[in-house]
């Protein structure tokens, strides 16, 4: 019982640790950005909406997610 305890408390700091690592990461990497000079732009969010049929959203809003991720890769980012 002890031991299957111990398993599990070194499984939690373990990922703990990484959970750290990917924050520290994400920081650094935002602080690499700041310093090179570049910035998140929202200035063009205010016209690039786009709905995603209301009928699709209730019926097959897994499949329609999906399809938006390969739809905006296959057009190299664009829409």
């Amino acid at each position: 019982m002890d031991s299957d305890n111990s398993i599990n408390q070194r499984s939690r700091a373990r990922d703990g640790a990484w959970l750290g690592v990917l924050v520290a990461a994400f920081a650094v990497s935002r602080i690499i950005f700041h310093h090179l000079g570049i910035r998140f732009d929202m200035t063009s969010l205010q016209w690039y909406w786009q709905y995603i049929d209301p009928i699709l959203l209730r019926t097959r809003l897994r499949d329609r997610s999906v399809h938006r991720v390969v739809d905006r890769a296959s057009e190299g980012g664009q829409g």
